[in-house]
């Protein structure tokens, strides 16, 4: 198999296909993980441009639920790989953050009460704040916001290496 590009998302790709016994090689034009790789903040997040509640009404509930949870799992997926890759060598660490996605205006706080529920129902653990309990973590303060703990953080490039280098 031919990946073309040594950034984090064409060192994943490569990796599975190893992982899945394939020959595999990777080319780059540039440095390994060169472009905006090394300029990644690597937060990793299931949450996607498209809300819950808007997918479901392009594809259907079942599939769009299936998407999120999807997405959560590549999260979850993906903070094995650092611990995986770490074995003989320094060790890569994924630092779990939590996720606080909040309303940018005021009128956007029934949309995200509305996602909460969304989210609920597809079983995906996530937390609706208020004003009160936003302004209680955080030194600003927001309408609404959803919260959860499933995102993390891994160094892009120190991952994109040992990726490759496996």
């Amino acid at each position: 198999m031919l990946v073309v590009g040594a950034g984090v998302t064409g060192a994943l790709c490569a990796w599975q296909l190893v992982q899945a016994g394939l020959d595999t090689v990777v080319v780059d034009a540039l440095e390994i993980g060169w472009g905006s790789t090394s300029a990644s903040t690597a937060l990793l997040m299931y949450d996607l441009d498209t809300s819950l509640v808007e997918l479901t009404q392009r594809i259907g509930r079942e599939r769009a639920e299936g998407v999120y949870r999807a997405a959560r799992n590549a999260v979850e997926t993906l903070c094995a790989v650092p611990v995986a890759l770490s074995a003989g060598r320094r060790p890569l660490t994924v630092d779990r953050r939590p996720s606080l996605y909040f309303a940018s205006r005021t009128s956007d706080a029934k949309k995200l009460a509305a996602e909460y529920e969304a989210r609920t129902l597809a079983g995906l653990k996530v937390e609706l704040w208020d004003r009160a309990e936003i302004a209680h973590h955080f030194p600003f303060s927001r309408a609404a916001a959803l919260w959860h703990r499933d995102a993390a953080q891994v160094d892009p490039l120190a991952l994109t290496h040992a990726l490759l280098a496996d």
